[in-house]
């Protein structure tokens, strides 16, 4: 809350607030002091880029912006593989654009997502879009494996993209992770960047779009086993999520 409302002060001042904290949160125990965690808490919102000529009006921040802030964090960190995005029940936050971090063995890391429009209304941010996260430290800490070298790879990457109409439910997570595993060695990293629904994706569908990215470590990869890898993730998303490949 605090955090929140300095982010209100500050969105009277400026079209654009991004904020973060780290500190300490008191929990009830079972022992005579309460336990006292460490959290990274983040919030955002405003316009996502500076005002300009060329724009009367700039889209907001929305959930893609904060997870996106996420992602490039764990990777700097090298967890990245350890999270999973999974879908939020937290009433705090709007149902269709929040997610629960987890952890493969069940621990919850922490949450990020927009702010219900009563959450809001609750603490008087008169603003579309509010995003925010909370996250465990002690446990993000304890995922950090001692740093190893790695010789720099002087080959160029490979990019490929590829868009699929799923079911609005399906949590975008789910098809990057079957993405990821299906891709082989040589992929590097998997990333959302667009989201599209309306016409003429049918109703209760949306459209996700990824890009991949692959390298080889010694020798410069040739389009035809990209689109071969390409071919082969295209028929798992098709029978394991039922989703339909956009040409």
């Amino acid at each position: 809350p605090e955090l929140l409302a300095i982010l209100r002060s500050n969105l009277g001042e400026r079209p654009r607030v991004c904020l973060f904290d780290i500190g300490r949160v008191m929990y009830p125990s079972d022992e005579l002091l309460p336990d006292e965690l460490r959290r990274l808490g983040i919030v955002m919102a405003g316009d996502r880029e500076p005002s300009s000529w060329h724009a009367a009006e700039q889209p907001l921040i929305d959930f893609f912006d904060l997870k996106g802030v996420l992602e490039a964090l764990f990777r700097r960190l090298g967890v990245q593989r350890n999270v999973t995005w999974a879908a939020s029940e937290d009433r705090r936050f709007h149902p269709g654009r929040s997610a629960e971090l987890q952890l493969s063995d069940g621990r919850t890391l922490g949450i990020a997502g927009e702010l219900h429009p009563a959450t809001r209304e609750r603490l008087d941010l008169d603003i579309a879009r509010v995003c925010a996260a909370e996250i465990d430290l002690d446990l993000l800490y304890s995922l950090i494996e001692p740093a190893q070298y790695e010789p720099i790879i002087r080959q160029p990457a490979a990019y490929q993209d590829i868009a699929v109409i799923v079911a609005d439910d399906l949590p975008a997570e789910q098809v990057r992770t079957l993405i990821e595993s299906n891709a082989g060695a040589m992929i590097e990293r998997v990333e959302l960047f667009d989201v599209y629904s309306g016409a003429p994706i049918p109703a209760g569908q949306r459209s996700l779009a990824f890009r991949m990215v692959f390298r080889a470590a010694n020798r410069t990869l040739e389009d035809a086993e990209i689109s071969k890898i390409r071919e082969k993730i295209a028929r798992r998303l098709q029978s394991d999520l039922g989703a339909t490949v956009r040409v």
